[in-house]
Parts: structure tokens; sequence; C-alpha cells
């Protein structure tokens, strides 16, 4: 009786298969899926930046430092930079473009 079930044990686990999923499309990340980049934000300057796209502001970056601004969709921007501390009458003021690409870092420098 043993035997037999043991038999049948074996036979039942030989004859299990396992499905395999191929595909032939390679894996995507998630910034090839949802299309976004980031912005590599750098400040030269001995003052802080207050930092727009298309003039929505997006974030300060202290004097002499960066930031890394991520999950920003592919497309181009325009770029303004307004000086946020250590002005006597009027800011400096910094204007350009930006291209982010995607999965890609595109820096922005002051």
């Amino acid at each position: 009786m043993k035997k037999v079930l043991l038999f049948t044990l074996v036979l039942f686990a030989l004859s299990c298969k396992k499905e395999s999923v191929e595909s032939n499309e390679p894996l995507k990340l998630p910034c090839e899926i949802d299309n976004f980049g980031s912005i590599k934000l750098i400040n030269h300057q001995s003052y802080g930046i207050n930092v727009y796209l298309d003039g929505n502001y997006i974030d300060n970056v202290a004097a002499s430092s960066e930031k890394l601004i991520g999950l920003i969709n592919a497309e181009s921007y325009i770029v303004k930079g307004v000086q946020s501390d250590g002005f006597v009458l009027f800011p400096d003021e910094y204007n350009g473009s930006v291209t982010v690409n995607q999965c890609r870092t595109s820096n922005i420098t002051f």
C-alpha cells in the first residue's frame, strides 16, 4: 500500500508542468512606461534661487548647492530662476529653456 501511494505521488509530481511565460518584448523601466525624466538644478551663485518651469514654482536651490528633481514629464520647458535672498532692490533673474528626455537627467546651471 505504501509503495502504491509513493508511486502515485512520484507519478503525479513528474506529470506536473510549469507553464513558462515568454515574451519577445524587453522589460521596460517605469520612466519608459510613464515618459518621465529628471532635472538636476545646479546653483554656483552665493545666494539661493527660486526655480520655475513654465511659470510653475518647482523648488529653491540654496547657494552653492545642487538639487535633483525627479518624475518630470519628458518635454521642453521654459526655465526661470529668481534670486531668493541677498538682493537690495531687484533680484537677479535667469531665463532659458530645458528639454527633459525620457529616463535621463537634464542639468540646469545658474
